[in-house]
């Protein structure tokens, strides 16, 4: 279920629960009586097995040093959501200093896409997982609403690029018009975070090196030829 990303309503389907018994008579010869998993059990299951892997990235990420994260926005089925990953040498013991990368957060991004929202999504996140003091620079493309978020809350390096945004309008700002989301692969702690007056902060800021060669070789060459 988690693999094909199917709902959890799935298993209240007649159909499925049908073919479910009948690969159990298959495999394990008529008369074997096996229950299948009511919806209730399915969501446990899925909450244990999440605040269980919560705890083992919680453990990976204290013994690292420096961190390196990426932050993305995207729709699909006229919904949004935000990931977030980070990247690391792993240093700590056997020593194999090989790149580790891990998913911090999936999760819906609810009304408008703007600078202030995504700033403070990112910083609690990096909060939940006691990283923000990690986290050497977040990675994302060129959208302005990534850019302005970042100026206004990031570490501000002596160039000066991210100041030229605040002039920018924010065209990739947007609605989302989906429906909530009830919330069950969540981190624990977000909630309580969002509604606490932590401060934002946000580490500096690297726009994505191939999609800026990738905007010069689509949008800004058709700018050219016309």
């Amino acid at each position: 279920m988690i693999d094909t990303m199917s709902p959890i309503s799935v298993i209240e389907n007649p159909a499925f629960r049908k073919l479910v018994n009948g690969i159990i008579q298959i495999t394990m010869g008529s008369g074997s009586v096996v229950s299948v998993p009511t919806r209730k059990t399915i969501v446990t299951r899925i909450r244990d097995m999440y605040l269980a892997k919560t705890l083992e990235i919680d453990k990976l990420l204290s013994q690292q040093k420096w961190i390196c994260a990426t932050a993305d926005i995207w729709s699909s089925s006229h919904r949004s959501f935000l990931g977030v990953t980070c990247h690391y040498i792993d240093v700590v013991e056997p020593f194999d200093f090989q790149r580790k990368s891990l998913v911090l957060c999936l999760k819906r991004f609810q009304g408008r896409h703007t600078a202030d929202k995504i700033a403070e999504i990112l910083t609690t996140v990096f909060s939940s997982y006691k990283i923000q003091d990690k986290v050497a620079a977040v990675v994302t493309d060129n959208a302005s609403n990534f850019a302005k978020a970042f100026a206004e809350y990031g570490y501000k390096f002596s160039n000066g690029d991210e100041e030229d945004v605040l002039e920018e309008e924010n065209s990739e700002e947007s609605s989302d018009g989906g429906t909530i989301s009830d919330g069950i692969l969540e981190h624990e702690d977000l909630t309580t975070l969002l509604q606490s007056s932590c401060s934002v902060d946000l580490p500096s800021h690297v726009r994505c090196a191939s999609h800026t060669i990738s905007l010069i070789a689509t949008t800004d060459f058709e700018k050219v030829e016309s």
